[in-house]
């Protein structure tokens, strides 16, 4: 009855409040903005500008009005505006309703009213179901939030105070009622404060616990503007900050798991506290503890004690009026946290100081640098190598430094004056000049990192160099960073260098797969080197092969190799060529080159030994038993003797018949004659029609490897694949050499191949860096079917 008694006075209340509403004039204190929804998360739709007056709709969030602005509804923060007058509403025009007979019009009513109240009652009993269920699995998980039912306190009468901004208060009036009956011994009705009844005052350094019995709900990332950024949390997320704030005010921190939102809003609600406690040195104390354990939180802590410092007069040497509490001065040399956030570790000095044996100086230095990310430094061994050459450069230059009568630090100064003075146009000794100085100083210091890593790169065959020239095209900078910093210190590099240790076996594998054309250097040394022993170039190249175990264009060294060979020793040529073919079967495409008939002519002395060197080749496509067909290359050129056994009987009669001897050598001779034109005639034949016919094993596949929607030319998927095997990087010198084979000009082939690509990616697939021509494998794979 009492459920339907409220529910009738909640519709009748309703009903007159649409028919007239009251609305209050506010004035604007400052220029401030309309948001289209509560809280600073949502659209601005226009600026309210100080002056203004505002009609305001709805105050039923102190935080938020809901106004009239510019003929659309929008919110407004209460902190900017002020009331002035309070507005009648319009007069309601009546508007006379003509009579009919035998009409009810209390029946419809009456039946609004109780499917009202029917609607109402159901959803009532359904809500307090699932509140009940909720606060039950709450308990259950965390039995440390109980309340010892045997536990008998005393409640004092004296009402404490609740936060308007606590936690609570954003929860619905009957979850908040449940959740305070198990966490609260009692409440009175109708009274909205906590009673304290654990007699403990709350500690305001928690303990650097990372232990919690409840699981974090995550909380997606996003910019926490004030504590009202809790109302668009689940009720989840809300509870859970509850019971992460009372931890945290009872001394133990817990471990967020990532999800810093919780600790940015325990941050404005500290501050919100701190404007109904006034004590600094409390607030002063949590926000330390709280960067502590959240280092995020840090900077915007130290921001916003400053703040108040200024409000309360204690900054600067200034003494204000406020005498009414102790405030105790940090003095301006003193940290405010214990320890270095996080990241710290993944500076390099801090990452590698055991690893490497750093002293502190040389780990400071280090820490002056972020994480390389190039594929060079991802090889373990030459990361170290750059890092011993950085650090040594740097004593160097710095003896030398001192034998001038100057310092690092002031050599950087000078370049770094210029560029916080001249691109910047910052004041000498301002926060932005000491700012901007302290930036490019560890940008020199990333240089000189550059500058070695290039150094090691070109000592190890790695052609491809990173660019280490200053961003600011001003010349007179320009002109300082290359008399103090850019020549000086490569200068020291030249002669430091040559102490750099060579790369062992697994770092000469990691190299050669990241530069897959750098085998050719140290192949052309084997053929500089070549004095006839045959056998020890077939070693040679083996070697260099396993070498470049990892290299995807691994077929290719053999290939040369046989080439090279085949004018100086025929077997070693197909030995080395059988290799090719053995290593092309294991590529991602089998190109199946052949030999250049010259060649074939200089290793087959008939077509006799073509047609067996066939049979070779096609048995080992079709068994791929390298041993078996090297073996069968050797006996191709082995020797092959005939037995000649002399008949006496046939030799007496010959002698016997002396007269006839004559006439028949002469026409023995000319027989011969015949048969030596013949011979040459069949040579010259087999060496115009001479070629190997290879059988490849793998099936031709006609699809294209890349998406239809692509216009690609036959020339242009010969140019990708050639990129896909060399590390989607290749030089400038090469694609110009595969373009004139194929009879295009390579601006022409690079041009076509990206406006063919362009509508799809929206950009360029080919672009030149220096030397180089680069395509990014996210673009390789997106035009590709794969």
């Amino acid at each position: 009855m009492k459920v339907l008694i409220n529910t009738l006075i909640f519709l009748l209340i309703l009903f007159f409040n649409t028919r007239v509403v009251a609305s209050e004039i506010y004035e604007v204190t400052s220029d401030v903005f309309v948001r289209s929804g509560i809280g600073t998360s949502n659209e601005p739709i226009g600026v309210a500008k100080s002056g203004d007056q505002v009609k305001v709709l709805d105050k039923s969030n102190a935080n938020w009005y809901k106004i009239e602005f510019e003929e659309k509804v929008g919110y407004i923060s209460s902190k900017f505006v002020r009331f002035v007058e309070p507005v009648a509403p319009d007069p309601v025009e009546e508007v006379p309703v003509m009579e009919e007979k035998e009409s009810y019009p209390f029946a419809g009513v009456l039946i609004i009213f109780f499917a009202l109240f029917l609607v109402l009652e159901i959803t009532r009993r359904m809500r307090e179901k699932r509140i009940q269920k909720s606060i039950k699995n709450f308990q259950n998980s965390y039995p440390e939030l109980n309340i010892d039912i045997e536990r008998k306190v005393e409640v004092s009468e004296k009402k404490v105070e609740v936060n308007e901004n606590t936690l609570l208060r954003t929860l619905s009036p009957s979850l908040r009622k449940l959740i305070d009956s198990q966490l609260i011994n009692s409440v009175k009705s109708g009274d909205d404060s906590i009673i304290d009844v654990t007699n403990e005052s709350p500690s305001p350094v928690p303990k650097n616990d990372k232990r919690g019995f409840m699981q974090v709900p995550t909380w997606n990332h996003k910019y926490i503007y004030s504590k009202s950024d809790l109302n668009s949390a689940t009720s989840e997320q809300k509870i859970f900050y509850y019971h992460f704030k009372q931890k945290f005010l009872n001394g133990t921190s817990l471990d967020l798991l990532g999800n810093t939102n919780y600790a940015f809003v325990l941050l404005f609600d500290l501050l919100d506290d701190y404007r109904n406690h006034q004590n600094f040195n409390l607030l002063e104390s949590q926000i330390i503890s709280l960067g502590n354990n959240y280092y995020k939180t840090r900077s915007y802590g130290v921001r916003f004690l400053n703040d108040i410092k200024k409000e309360l007069g204690i900054q600067s040497g200034f003494a204000g009026n406020f005498t009414s509490q102790k405030i105790e001065i940090k003095p301006a040399d003193e940290f405010y946290y214990e320890a270095e956030p996080d990241y710290i570790y993944w500076k390099v000095g801090s990452k590698y100081k055991e690893k490497l044996g750093l002293n502190e100086e040389e780990v400071k230095l280090l820490n002056k640098l972020w994480e390389s990310t190039t594929n060079f430094c991802g090889v373990e061994f030459c990361y170290f190598q750059v890092i011993r050459l950085y650090l040594d450069t740097i004593a160097v230059f710095a003896k030398q430094c001192e034998k001038s009568g100057s310092t690092l630090e002031n050599e950087f100064l000078i370049v770094s004056d210029l560029i916080a003075r001249k691109i910047f146009g910052y004041r000498k000794g301002s926060a932005n000049y000491k700012m901007s100085v302290k930036n490019t100083s560890d940008e020199l210091y990333s240089t000189i990192f550059k500058l070695c890593e290039n150094a090691v790169r070109e000592h190890y065959g790695h052609k491809r160099k990173l660019s280490a020239e200053i961003r600011y095209a001003e010349p007179l900078i320009t002109e300082h960073f290359k008399a103090k910093i850019s020549v000086p210190f490569s200068n020291v590099i030249n002669k430091l260098i040559v102490k750099i240790p060579e790369p062992d076996e697994a770092t000469q594998k990691e190299l050669n797969a990241l530069n897959t054309s750098r085998w050719k250097d140290e192949f052309q040394s084997i053929c500089d080197n070549f004095l006839g022993d045959e056998k020890r170039f077939v070693e040679d190249i083996k070697r260099l092969g396993d070498l470049n175990a990892k290299n995807p264009s691994i077929e290719n060294i053999f290939f040369e190799a046989s080439k090279y060979i085949a004018s100086k020793h025929k077997e070693s040529s197909l030995i080395l060529y059988i290799h090719y073919l053995h290593y092309d079967l294991q590529s991602a495409k089998f190109d199946n080159k052949r030999l250049a008939k010259t060649i074939q002519k200089n290793l087959f002395k008939s077509q006799e030994q073509v047609e067996q060197f066939e049979v070779i080749v096609n048995d080992f496509l079709k068994y791929q038993n390298l041993d078996k067909a090297i073996s069968a290359v050797s006996e191709l050129y082995a020797v092959k003797r005939k037995r000649i056994k002399l008949d006496r009987n046939s030799i007496e009669e010959v002698r016997q018949q002396h007269a006839g001897t004559v006439e028949l050598l002469n026409e023995f001779l000319n027989d011969e004659e015949e048969d030596g034109e013949k011979k040459e005639n069949d040579m010259d034949s087999f060496n115009e029609e001479i070629e190997i016919h290879i059988t490849s094993v793998k099936e031709e596949v006609s699809e294209s490897p890349f998406l239809d929607e692509i216009e690609f030319k036959p020339i242009h998927y010969s140019a990708l694949e050639l990129f896909s095997k060399n590390n989607f990087s290749i030089p400038v010198s090469e694609i110009d050499s595969f373009a004139k084979a194929n009879g295009v000009f390579r601006n022409q082939l690079i041009d076509s191949i990206n406006e063919a690509c362009y509508e799809l990616l929206d950009d360029v697939l080919i672009e030149e860096e220096e030397d180089f021509y680069t395509i990014e494998a996210m673009y390789f794979q997106t035009i590709t079917n794969k």
